[in-house]
């Protein structure tokens, strides 16, 4: 076999090589693409391999990845795929799949349309209060002994939309659940309430 057919063979077999390769990544789902397209790219960028472009420029500190994550970390109103792909000098494509290796370290998170360091859901989500929440605040809030109306327009007053049925019942659930105490009985003749472990009346 002479060199030339050495070289168109080598050459043959070099392209089934990465005909089979590209078969097998486009057999999988788009989000095991995505995966697999990001993990090659940062090992090609780890070993500091690029496209050829005829010209010897400066390589950025850092490899896309790490460089895409100090940006989205560092903006805490989010980025779009394209605002992150032109800070770091990557196509929008490959960038794409950058950002969602990020997301499987754990790092950011894709919320509207943008990508947002992970902390910043905690930080915009205020904790939902619950009616109990509500009522534990009313009777703490009267340092005494309250009745069940006086209960209901507290709570009324912290959350328009509460209703007395129930309030009513959840307070039935917290006498069940021993978390409150009936102390004496007012001027109606129906009960008044403490927190277990509040206050005694005198």
């Amino acid at each position: 076999m002479s060199a030339i057919d050495q070289i168109l063979r080598a050459n043959r077999e070099r392209k089934a090589r990465i005909a089979s390769a590209v078969a097998a990544i486009r057999a999988l789902s788009p989000d095991e693409r995505d995966e697999a397209l990001a993990e090659l790219i940062t090992e090609v960028e780890a070993r500091g391999e690029a496209p050829s472009t005829g010209s010897t420029p400066t390589k950025p500190e850092g490899s896309f990845a790490d460089r895409a994550e100090a940006l989205v970390l560092g903006s805490p109103h989010g980025l779009t795929t394209k605002e992150v792909a032109d800070g770091i000098g990557q196509a929008v494509a490959s960038c794409d799949g950058t950002l969602r290796l990020l997301v499987k370290r754990g790092t950011i998170e894709r919320r509207d349309g943008k990508w947002w360091p992970l902390t910043s859901k905690v930080v915009t989500t205020p904790q939902r209060k619950t009616l109990r929440d509500f009522i534990s605040e009313v009777i703490t809030a009267a340092g005494k002994p309250i009745g069940a109306s006086d209960i209901f327009h507290g709570v009324l007053a912290l959350k328009p939309d509460a209703k007395r049925p129930s309030i009513d019942a959840e307070l039935v659930r917290m006498r069940k659940d021993n978390l409150l105490v009936q102390q004496g009985v007012g001027a109606n003749n129906g009960g008044l309430f403490v927190l277990r472990g509040g206050v005694s009346q005198t």
